[in-house]
């Protein structure tokens, strides 16, 4: 079910809508649209389609093929949850195929009307939201399990796998005493309560790493506890937790005024 845009966006955060045309009418339609949705949204605009940067407040991006050549090679065939992109056509045979092969989040194909598009920009804007979102999560996460020792990283792998502390004291050969620390300090280095909160998290990474993944032939990435991918062989059990790299964006804070 899609999201509207309350529902997704962050509260104070100002976000963009990347647009690549030369059409200026068009352009202005999109400005339009963005300042009617219920937040602030700043346009910024591109005349090369295929080399469109985006940041961690980018919500999304609109290419224009209709006054631009390309399909916005540099944004569309990147994975969830990166900047969804709208691809409005100029009615090329076999372009919409192309473009949602490609990964575009969707395709608007003329003939078109601008309620049409307007149809399509508040899902899209939420969409990307929703993403922007899921990528803070992302680099929180990591940033905070790459603070653990490796005392600790053992901890919290056992303890997401459900393992009492006896149990963990039992295959560390550490005393229950010294599980019980190393617990209290992986709650709060990882910044949740207790351990379901903790293991709520990690779950929640694991998916939107695994919906994340390009539809390759490759094995995946191992995920954040170390279990088999879902296809290939499993790699062998490691030390500790592996971080996984997180793509670097030039963000601002999430709470960036306008």
């Amino acid at each position: 079910m899609q999201r509207t845009f309350e529902e997704s966006s962050h509260s104070g955060s100002c976000y963009e809508v990347v647009v690549a045309s030369r059409d200026g009418e068009f352009i202005s339609t999109v400005q339009a649209l963005a300042a009617s949705l219920p937040t602030q949204l700043q346009v910024r605009v591109t005349a090369d389609a295929d080399h469109v940067e985006t940041n961690g407040l980018t919500a999304a991006v609109v290419v224009d093929r209709r006054s631009l050549l390309g399909l916005g090679g540099s944004v569309i065939a990147r994975p969830m949850p990166e900047v969804p992109v709208l691809c409005v056509l100029d009615g090329a045979e076999g372009a919409a195929l192309e473009a949602l092969r490609r990964g575009a989040w969707d395709v608007l194909v003329p003939p078109f009307e601008a309620r049409d598009l307007q149809r399509l920009m508040e899902p899209l804007v939420a969409e990307g939201v929703r993403r922007a979102g899921d990528r803070e999560l992302i680099k929180d996460f990591y940033s905070r399990l790459n603070a653990l020792t490796d005392a600790e990283s053992e901890v919290m792998e056992a303890v997401c796998d459900g393992k009492l502390n006896k149990q963990i004291a039992r295959e560390l050969n550490v005393s229950i005493r010294t599980v019980e620390q190393r617990r209290r300090r992986v709650f709060t280095k990882m910044d949740v309560p207790s351990a379901v909160p903790l293991a709520c998290r990690v779950s929640e990474v694991r998916t939107i790493e695994r919906l994340s993944r390009p539809a390759t032939l490759s094995p995946p990435p191992a995920d954040p506890l170390g279990h088999a991918p879902a296809m290939g062989p499993a790699p062998p059990a490691p030390t500790r937790m592996p971080a996984i790299a997180v793509p670097t964006y030039s963000a601002a804070p999430m709470n960036q005024p306008c």
